[in-house]
């Protein structure tokens, strides 16, 4: 996995790569009917932003699914105070 840049530009370009994987696998409804470059054109971005983020389009997938449960899991205070409820209803 490549290392993560933290500037602006960076997070948008990572975000249009998975607005665009997210689109395409709701169309296709499998990851492996899913190209690079058919991503790239979607996101209207170059092969080489591409791989300047990830390595390959199970890594966009995976990045998606750690945004979903970080969301998740801050969202959901009951779970985030799970450790103080051991044994006790909350």
């Amino acid at each position: 996995m490549k290392v993560k840049n933290v500037n602006s530009n960076a997070k948008k370009t990572e975000e249009r790569i998975k607005d665009s994987f997210i689109k395409l696998l709701s169309k296709k409804k499998e990851i492996n009917q899913i190209t690079v470059t058919e991503l790239v054109n979607d996101a209207d971005l170059t092969r080489s932003s591409f791989y300047t983020h990830y390595d390959n389009l199970y890594e966009v997938a995976r990045d998606i699914q750690n945004d979903t449960i970080a969301e998740f899991v801050s969202d959901n205070q009951e779970f985030n105070n799970y450790d103080d409820c051991k044994g006790a209803r909350c």
